[in-house]
């Protein structure tokens, strides 16, 4: 699998609350201990090695010192890293406190900033094209993934796109632009619920219609939208299904985007349907929201619920 996209920094900050500031009704946190882990593109990454598949991550960030940081995290992940290193990007972090059990506050430091003259863009197309010719010529069974949370590492996606077309490779796509003519043509298509409404500006078209529009206008042979705790929609051969998840306890959705692709891209390579792809999808994402912070369903897991539609 190779992924391509926004590596972002997630650094995490546990304490408790105990009690409520006297200048403002808000809580007091007592930090006691903080973490950083690589999230975005990066999250995607370690999701589809824990899982059991070979990974390669293509991303971009400001320094030596974040690579350092991701390079911590991912050291034992087996995960092969080619990561570019551009002064003039700025690399994504977000900080979330977490106290008793919850998220009480995000902190995002980013500045985005889509400038086609930034010499990484060039860079990502070479290291994809290596990629796919050599995992195309060794017979492997391959996937390309595109990781878009809007951070600017994916300017110009076309050219890869076209190759993987060429090579006849899987593409997947999950995106936080509005922009979707940059990845016409992509196979597999997983927004989630805001993401897709996003598209439409409050449209009143059924969502049948807005499906089979996006299908038709950028060419997606396939759309997964996950709707959180509610499940997955899938939309193939223009038939729409939803796929409900059984009663959960939901701590945090942080990272189940990530999770669910994983297990998606993993699944359609091994000859899985659309529906069932969605079901593994579903019983593997409820492994992980009811966990604090970004978490991964581990390849026991995975091959359990394998198992199960195995069996069928």
């Amino acid at each position: 699998m190779l992924v391509i996209g926004d590596i972002i920094i997630d650094h995490y900050q546990f304490g408790e609350v105990s009690k409520i500031s006297p200048e403002a009704p808000t809580p007091i946190i007592n930090l006691k201990s903080s973490e950083y882990k690589p999230g975005g593109a990066s999250n995607l990454a370690i999701n589809l090695a824990s899982i059991g598949a070979s990974v390669t991550l293509i991303g971009v960030v400001n320094s030596k010192k974040h690579i350092g940081l991701i390079n911590k995290y991912l050291a034992n992940k087996k995960i092969n890293l080619k990561i570019i290193i551009d002064s003039n990007y700025t690399t994504p972090f977000k900080t979330r406190f977490i106290a008793n059990g919850y998220q009480l506050l995000r902190l995002d430091e980013e500045e985005v900033s889509i400038n086609k003259k930034f010499s990484y863009n060039r860079k990502i197309i070479n290291y994809a094209n290596k990629w796919i010719n050599q995992n195309k010529d060794n017979n492997t069974s391959a996937a390309v993934l595109f990781s878009d949370y809007q951070k600017g590492s994916l300017i110009d996606p076309k050219k890869i796109i076209e190759k993987c077309k060429e090579k006849k490779i899987i593409t997947f796509l999950d995106s936080k632009s509005q922009d979707l003519n940059r990845y016409k043509g992509v196979e597999i298509f997983k927004p989630n619920n805001h993401e897709f409404n996003s598209l439409f500006n409050n449209s009143n078209q059924t969502d049948a219609n807005k499906f089979k529009y996006l299908q038709s206008k950028f060419k997606f042979k396939t759309i997964f939208r996950t709707l959180g705790e509610e499940g997955i929609e899938l939309y193939s051969k223009n038939k729409l299904k939803k796929i409900k998840t059984k009663s959960v306890n939901v701590l945090d959705v942080t990272g189940a985007g990530d999770t669910c692709l994983a297990l998606i891209s993993v699944a359609k390579l091994l000859n899985f349907s659309d529906y069932d792809c969605a079901m593994i999808a579903n019983k593997g994402c409820a492994l992980v929201i009811d966990k604090i912070g970004t978490a991964s369903v581990t390849k026991d897991n995975f091959l359990n619920i394998l198992d199960e539609f195995k069996k069928k």
